[in-house]
């Protein structure tokens, strides 16, 4: 069982950002994110089934392939060492040595990304984790800036049953970083999905775009030891985080357990670094894992110290 990181947050502050969403405010470098709604020039939404909404496997992680979108290839190259670790695009400020490597083994596929839009963000299927009833019910997907810019936005998707809406959700995607792939969350705001509901995933509003970020420089030099999962009921993953740079942090450790393809747990945790120093995140998952799934690793949000 391997690893397989990249980065950013939406963790212990997740309510409030959500809560920010709803109320409109928005603004800053950090950025709060902006009322949830479609946006009319976005690229087509990524679109799920509930009950069936896992992509079609088509990303080897261990080879040197382009990122593939459902429709048609937009997506960079991803780069690979001969070990089989897959590493993602470095900023133009960043060194590429600085990036943490992603391992699978052979043959091991991410979920299938879409289209970019038009700014250079692309999407996968999104896909609900967890039972909605007991409110714990996440969405996840996967997400690729392709742009070459430091980009921190919101997202927002919607569940239907035919013409009728039956739940929103929204989540905030925190420094991502030019050419990086990672597993982002939204959190479900008001209704309750059901299983034969379909999802659909659009780009909101985008807070900033930099050549990069402080936090975006910490990110990049997140290194991960391997994961140790724990199954049952209540799924945890547990893992090594060290903080490569000389900038004391506070980093949201985002997991995502791939299957055949897909994404069937997400969870995320904080863990407080110095620089160079390592301690162990544990995160509980919502959704499944086993001790033979794979384990996709991200920092999703860096507070500095």
């Amino acid at each position: 069982m391997t690893v397989l990181p990249t980065g950013r947050r939406y963790s212990g502050v997740l309510l409030a950002a959500l809560t920010a969403t709803l109320i409109g405010a928005c603004g800053g470098s950090t950025a709060t994110p902006s009322p949830v709604h479609a946006s009319p020039s976005a690229a087509p939404a990524a679109t799920a089934t509930a009950a069936n909404v896992s992509a079609e496997p088509t990303i080897p992680l261990a080879a040197s392939p382009t990122v593939r979108a459902t429709v048609t290839p937009t997506a960079p190259p991803a780069s690979a060492t001969p070990t089989g670790t897959q590493t993602p695009s470095a900023p133009p400020s960043e060194s590429a040595s600085s990036t943490p490597a992603a391992s699978a083994p052979a043959g091991s596929p991410l979920p299938s990304l879409g289209p970019a839009d038009e700014n250079g963000l692309a999407f996968s299927a999104p896909v609900l984790l967890g039972d909605p009833d007991s409110g714990l019910a996440v969405v996840a997907a996967l997400a690729q800036n392709t742009s070459d810019t430091v980009d921190s936005y919101t997202v927002a998707a919607t569940f239907k049953n035919g013409k009728k809406t039956t739940a929103t959700a929204a989540g905030f995607v925190n420094d991502h970083r030019p050419g990086e792939v990672r597993p982002i969350q939204l959190q479900i705001l008001d209704g309750t999905p059901g299983a034969s509901d379909t999802i659909s995933l659009t780009f909101d509003t985008m807070s900033s775009q930099d050549p990069t970020t402080d936090n975006a420089t910490v990110a990049a030099q997140v290194t991960y030891g391997s994961p140790t999962i724990t199954g049952g009921d209540y799924p945890e993953v547990d893992v090594d985080v060290t903080n490569g740079s000389s900038t004391a942090a506070t980093l949201t450790i985002i997991a995502a357990v791939v299957r055949d393809g897909a994404f069937v747990g997400l969870g995320y945790s904080d863990v407080d670094l110095a620089g160079g120093k390592t301690d162990t995140a544990s995160i509980l998952i919502t959704g499944e894992a086993t001790d033979t799934d794979q384990i996709m690793l991200a920092v999703d949000t860096v507070t500095l110290d």
